[in-house]
């Protein structure tokens, strides 16, 4: 029981750093937009597309680790996607976030990886 609770509360915590990895990706991206003096389409894409993560993707993962983690993990799978396609693809492969992206899909993986040891 005890071996359980620990990997749950590791899914939790890397979840978190899921987080926070999608945090600083967003801040760059603000960061970027504020640096440039005319719109930035796809820099906005990929703003909206981190505000997802944060506000939609990573708390319901969180929530889902402890009563459905086959759910959670389902929500982690869905991180890849939406970088690709709304960082990187709409950047149409010249991202200046492609660091950052690389680094959220990674810790992702991991906490998908993590998760799927719960169910």
């Amino acid at each position: 029981m005890i071996y359980s609770a620990n990997r749950t509360r590791l899914a939790d915590v890397m979840i978190d750093v899921v987080g926070l990895r999608a945090t600083d990706a967003h801040n760059k991206v603000k960061e970027l937009l504020h640096q440039r003096a005319r719109e930035d389409r796809p820099l906005m894409i990929c703003s909206a597309h981190y505000a997802y993560i944060i506000s939609t993707i990573v708390p319901n993962a969180k929530r889902d680790a402890y009563t459905n983690p086959q759910a959670a993990g389902k929500w982690m799978r869905l991180i890849p996607d939406t970088v690709e396609k709304g960082c990187e693809d709409a950047s149409r492969g010249s991202s200046p976030l492609t660091d950052f992206n690389l680094g959220v899909e990674k810790v992702a993986a991991i906490a998908e990886a993590i998760i799927g040891q719960l169910g």
